[in-house]
C-alpha cells in the first residue's frame, strides 16, 4: 500500500496593489489545500505556520473548508523578505496530526502575494507487508488408482514460516470430499473412468497459499491395492565451527584446519577442501594440514571446505589467512629465566579426550614482545616439542599452546609429541638449552585447569603449590570444562 498525501497550493493571484509599494510594505499569500481522493471526513482542519527572520512570533492561520471541500484562506501581513518558511499540518477532528509538510527559502515581496506549492505527506504510513508463506511437508494418499465409486483416504501436512494457523481447501472436477476444509479427508471417485486431479491448498491469514495436486486414476473394474505418496525432507549439513592455526603462513609452512560439522539427518557427508592460492591439503576430512607452496599476490589465502550429504544437501565454510612475513616486532633473542611464565595448564580435560583437550598457557610479564621460535616444551618423560615460529607473546600478553586447535576457544599454537599427565607431572619450557620456567603438579581435577594466582605471576612464585588452585566454577569454556585460556586468572 502506498502512503497518502495531499497537496497544498498557494496560487499566484492578480496584483491589485499600487504599482510601486513601499519597501517595507508586507506581502501576503492565498492558501488552498485540496484533499483530492481522501475521505472528506478524514481531515477536519489545516493549520499553516509562516516563519522567518523578522517574523516574531510565527504567523499561524487556520484554514476553513469551502463548498468544494478544499481548505482555503489568505495569510496577510507577512513581513517582506527572503527565506520565509511555510509549514502546514492537516488534522482530524480530535486534533491528531495526519499529514504534514514544509517548504522554505520563499521570498515575499512588498505588497505582493506569493505562489507556493507544498506537498503534505502522511505521518503514519501503513507498515510494509511481511509474511512467511506456508509449505507442504507431507502428501499422503491411500491409493492412486481406484475403481468407480471407491474411496481414497487423503492426508496432508503443512507448516507456516510464521507459525500462523492454516486454512485448508480441497477441490476436484469430479467426485466428492467428506470434508473439503480438513487436512485429513476422504474422496469418493465418480462413476466415470479416467484421471481426476485433486487439488489441495493451505492458506495463511495473510492470503499466502501453498497448493498441491493428487492425480487419481479412476479405472473401470480394477482390482486396486494400497499406495501412498509421501514427501521426504532433507536438511543440509550444518557447520558449527572451522578453526585454523596459525593464522599467518609463509611459503613452506603448514596450517592445521579443524572442522566441526554434522548432518542433522545423520547422512554420511563428503568433505572436499579447496583454496584460491597455491598449496596442498593433506586429506579431505574434518582435520587437515594445508601447506603453502607459493606466495599469494594478494597477501591472503582463502581455504574452503565443501560438504555434501549425497542427497542434494550441501554447505560450505571458509577461512582466510594472511600470507607472507609478519610485522617486525621488538623482541628478545632468547627469553631469559622468568621472561616467560607458565600460568595455567589443562592436563585432565573432561569435555574432550586428553589427545584433543590438553593445553598450557604462557604469560609474558616483561615490557617487550618475546618470540618463542626455537624454544622447546617438555614433560616428565623428557618428551619434547620444538616450537616453530613465529610465535610471539606480546608484552604483558598470553599465548595458548594446545595439542589440538579445538582444545580451547583460543589456540595460538598446536604442538605434538608432549602429553600432560594428570598427576606426578613436570612441565618445562627452555630456550637455547636454558630452562626459562618449570612447574610441577601431583594431581589434577577432571575438567578443571590448574590456575596460578595472579599475585604470583613470576617464575619463582609459580614453583610454590600454594599459589595454584583449580579453575573457578564460573570460568566455563568450550563444551563445559573450566579455565581461562588466553586471559587473566582469578585469585586462588
Amino acid at each position: 500500500m502506498q502512503s497518502k498525501h495531499i497537496r497544498l497550493l498557494l496560487p499566484l493571484v492578480a496584483l491589485v496593489a499600487c504599482a510601486h509599494p513601499a519597501p517595507d510594505a508586507p506581502g501576503s499569500a492565498r492558501v488552498a489545500v485540496f484533499t483530492g481522493a481522501l475521505n472528506p471526513d478524514e481531515v477536519a482542519d489545516v493549520v499553516v505556520h509562516v516563519s522567518g527572520a523578522g517574523i516574531e512570533p510565527d504567523i499561524t492561520q487556520l484554514l476553513a473548508r469551502d463548498e468544494s471541500g478544499a481548505f482555503v484562506g489568505q495569510i496577510t501581513e507577512i513581513p517582506a523578505g527572503e527565506s520565509r518558511s511555510f509549514d502546514a499540518t492537516a488534522r482530524d477532528a480530535q486534533g491528531v496530526a495526519l499529514y504534514a509538510g514544509a517548504v522554505g527559502d520563499v521570498t515575499v515581496l512588498p505588497g505582493q502575494e506569493v505562489s507556493v506549492q507544498l506537498l503534505l505527506q502522511q505521518l503514519d504510513p501503513p507498515l510494509p507487508f511481511e509474511n512467511g508463506v506456508p509449505h507442504f511437508t507431507a502428501l499422503i494418499a491411500s491409493s492412486l488408482t481406484v475403481g468407480p465409486g471407491e474411496r481414497v483416504e487423503l492426508r496432508v501436512v503443512a507448516e507456516d514460516l510464521d507459525g500462523d494457523e492454516l486454512a485448508y481447501g480441497w477441490q476436484a472436477d469430479a467426485g466428492t470430499f467428506d470434508d473439503a476444509s480438513s487436512p485429513n479427508t476422504a474422496w469418493q471417485a465418480p462413476d466415470a473412468a479416467g484421471p481426476v486431479a485433486l487439488e489441495v491448498s493451505a492458506t495463511d491469514p495473510g492470503g499466502a497459499a501453498a497448493t498441491a495436486v493428487f492425480v487419481i486414476d479412476v479405472g473401470a473394474g480394477l482390482d486396486v491395492g494400497g499406495a501412498a505418496l509421501e514427501v521426504s525432507l532433507n536438511t543440509a549439513p550444518e557447520v558449527r565451527d572451522l578453526r585454523v592455526s596459525p593464522t599467518r603462513l609463509q611459503v613452506g609452512q603448514r596450517a592445521l584446519l579443524s572442522l566441526d560439522a554434522r548432518d542433522p539427518d545423520g547422512d554420511a557427508m563428503t568433505r572436499v577442501w579447496g583454496t584460491d592460492c597455491d598449496g596442498a591439503f593433506s586429506a579431505d576430512g574434518d582435520a587437515t594440514l594445508f601447506e603453502l607452496s607459493a606466495p599469494s599476490p594478494s597477501g591472503e589465502c582463502t581455504l574452503e571446505v565443501v560438504l555434501d550429504d549425497g542427497r542434494g544437501g550441501d554447505n560450505r565454510a571458509s577461512v582466510t589467512l594472511v600470507t607472507g612475513a609478519g610485522p617486525e616486532v621488538e623482541q628478545l633473542d632468547v627469553a631469559p629465566a622468568g621472561g616467560i611464565v607458565i600460568t595455567e595448564v589443562m592436563p585432565n580435560p573432561a569435555a574432550l579426550a586428553d589427545t584433543r583437550g590438553e593445553w598450557l598457557e604462557l604469560h609474558n610479564p616483561t615490557q617487550v614482545d618475546v618470540d618463542l621460535s626455537g624454544c622447546a616444551i617438555s614433560d616428565a618423560s623428557l618428551a619434547s616439542h620444538t616450537l616453530v615460529g613465529p610465535l610471539v607473546v606480546p608484552a604483558g600478553g598470553y599465548a595458548v599452546l594446545a595439542n589440538d586447535a579445538a582444545a580451547a576457544p583460543r589456540v595460538d599454537y598446536v604442538y605434538a609429541g608432549v602429553g600432560l599427565n594428570n598427576s606426578s607431572e613436570v612441565l618445562a619450557i627452555a630456550c637455547d638449552g636454558a630452562v626459562v620456567d618449570e612447574v610441577s603438579w601431583s594431581s589434577s581435577r577432571a575438567g578443571a585447569s590448574l590456575s596460578l594466582d595472579p599475585a604470583a605471576t613470576d617464575a619463582v612464585d609459580n614453583d610454590d603449590a600454594a599459589f595454584w588452585c583449580d579453575a573457578h566454577v564460573d570460568d566455563v569454556y568450550g563444551l563445559g570444562d573450566r579455565g581461562t585460556p588466553g586471559g587473566p586468572n582469578r585469585g586462588c
